[in-house]
């Protein structure tokens, strides 16, 4: 391949990710228009386009256009979503702590002992290689919980 900047791969390519932007498609759908267009462009000229990408991994990595996945914790007593990073990274007078839930039920409530704040455990401290650091807390799912439902089975 050529360079990346005028590269008629680069351009298909592009030109497919803007379509993807412009009409609201979802990532499945443009596996299949970029697999699609793969085996078109080869049949057509298997030596021009022996680099076209045949997934959506491919196109992604031969862009460099990979976006980080977020990941969230969440409070098992209220179900409020947080940062990973931001419990991983807690700190008490410049040491790891555990860091608790700051949700309040109700928040505007001019009776302080109405304000039920929920204060419950993210974290757990665990020592890795000489240093304590906070670690997400997990919750697996109860014994009667349906978790997974595949072809009719629990």
């Amino acid at each position: 391949m050529e360079s990346l900047n005028d590269s008629i791969e680069t351009e298909i390519i592009l030109w497919v990710f803007k379509f993807q932007q412009r009409f609201r498609l979802p990532d499945i759908a443009l596996e299949v228009l970029i697999k699609f267009l793969h085996i078109v462009l080869t049949r057509l000229d298997k030596s021009q386009f022996k680099n076209f990408p045949a997934s959506l991994y491919l196109a992604k990595k031969m862009l460099n256009i990979f976006q980080p996945k977020m990941q969230l914790a969440v409070c098992n007593n209220c179900h409020k979503l947080y940062n990973i990073r931001n419990i991983i990274e807690y700190k008490e007078e410049g040491k790891a702590a555990i860091a608790n839930c700051l949700h309040k039920e109700f928040p505007n409530n001019p009776v302080p002992s109405r304000c039920n704040k929920c204060n419950n455990p993210l974290s757990i401290l665990k020592k890795r290689k000489g240093e304590i650091i906070a670690i997400p807390r997990i919750q697996r799912g109860g014994v009667n919980t349906y978790s997974d439902i595949y072809d009719s089975k629990v």
